[in-house]
C-alpha cells in the first residue's frame, strides 16, 4: 500500500512540476518579447498625399511639387531635354478621367483605364521607363550603420493607350551605395500590371542615405507606378530578454536533473 501511495505520490509530483514548468515557459516568453509599438516610418511623404500646385499647373511632378521628394533632371532617352523628367501624379479619379499633361494640353489614359488605386489608397507616383527617364529621390537621416532596414512600397504597370508592346519593367531601388530591382512587372499587349506589395532589405553603411527609385524596362513603353513607400528598422531581440530566457531554461533542466536524482 505504502509502494502504490510513494507511485502516486511520484505521479501527482511529475504532473505539477510539468504544469509549473510549462507556466514557467510561458511566462518567460511573455517576458521576452514585451508589446512594441509600430515601427517608425523614415520616409517622408511616402503616400505622395502632400503635393503643391496639382490642380493649377497639371500632373507632371517636379521638384517642390511632392514635399519630402526630390526629381532628377532627365537621365535616359531625353528627347525632349534634360529639364523634362516624363514623371506624373496619378490622383485617385485618373482612371476614369485621366492624367493631364501640361506641355500637350491634353489628357492621357492607360490601357483598361489602369490598375486602379494601391492598397495605401490615395494619389500614386508613376513614371515613364523608357523616356525622359530621371531618378525620384530622398535623403534618409537617423539610421544605425549596421542595423537593417526593411523598404516596402507598392507597384503597379500599365501601357498608355494605343500600345500594345509587351513587356517587363521594374523599379531600381538604392539606399546609400546599395542597389537593388523590385519585382518585374510584365505588360503584355497593351494591358496593365496589377498593385502588388513589393519589400527589399538594406543594411545602413552611414547614418544619412539617399532612397532613390528609378522605372527601368526592356522595352518601350510601359509606366511604373509607386504608392506606400515605408522604410523601417527590422527589430533585434533585446540582450536582456534572451538572457532572462536562457536562465530560465537552464533552471527548468536543473530541477528536472534533481528530481531523478532524488
Amino acid at each position: 500500500m505504502s509502494e502504490q501511495n510513494g507511485c502516486v505520490t511520484r505521479v501527482v509530483f511529475n504532473q505539477a512540476f510539468r504544469s509549473t514548468a510549462m507556466g514557467l515557459a510561458a511566462a518567460l516568453a511573455l517576458m521576452a518579447v514585451p508589446a512594441q509599438a509600430d515601427p517608425l516610418n523614415l520616409v517622408q511623404n511616402g503616400s505622395f498625399e502632400n503635393t503643391v500646385g496639382y490642380g493649377s499647373t497639371g500632373s507632371i511632378v517636379t521638384n517642390g511639387s511632392l514635399p519630402g521628394w526630390q526629381i532628377s533632371g532627365c537621365q535616359a532617352q531625353c528627347t525632349n531635354g534634360p529639364n523634362n523628367v516624363y514623371a506624373f501624379l496619378l490622383e485617385p479619379n485618373y482612371t476614369t478621367v485621366g492624367t493631364y499633361v501640361p506641355e500637350y494640353n491634353a489628357m492621357f489614359t492607360f490601357n483598361g483605364g489602369g490598375p486602379g488605386v494601391s492598397a495605401d489608397g490615395g494619389n500614386a507616383y508613376s513614371a515613364n521607363s523608357n523616356f525622359q527617364v530621371g531618378t525620384l529621390s530622398q535623403t534618409i537621416s537617423g539610421l544605425n550603420v549596421g542595423d537593417t532596414y526593411q523598404l516596402s512600397f507598392y507597384q503597379a504597370a500599365a501601357e498608355i493607350s494605343g500600345q500594345s508592346d509587351t513587356t517587363a519593367s521594374s523599379w531600381q531601388v538604392s539606399l546609400g551605395s546599395q542597389t537593388q530591382n523590385s519585382a518585374s512587372m510584365v505588360t503584355q499587349n497593351g494591358s496593365y500590371a496589377n498593385w502588388v506589395q513589393d519589400t527589399l532589405d538594406f543594411t545602413a553603411t552611414s547614418t544619412s542615405e539617399v532612397l532613390s527609385f528609378l522605372a527601368t524596362t526592356n522595352s518601350y513603353p510601359p509606366f511604373l507606378l509607386l504608392d506606400g513607400v515605408s522604410l523601417t528598422q527590422v527589430p533585434v531581440p533585446e540582450p536582456a530578454s534572451i538572457a532572462l530566457v536562457t536562465v530560465g531554461v537552464f533552471g527548468l533542466v536543473a530541477a528536472r536533473r534533481k528530481r531523478r536524482a532524488a
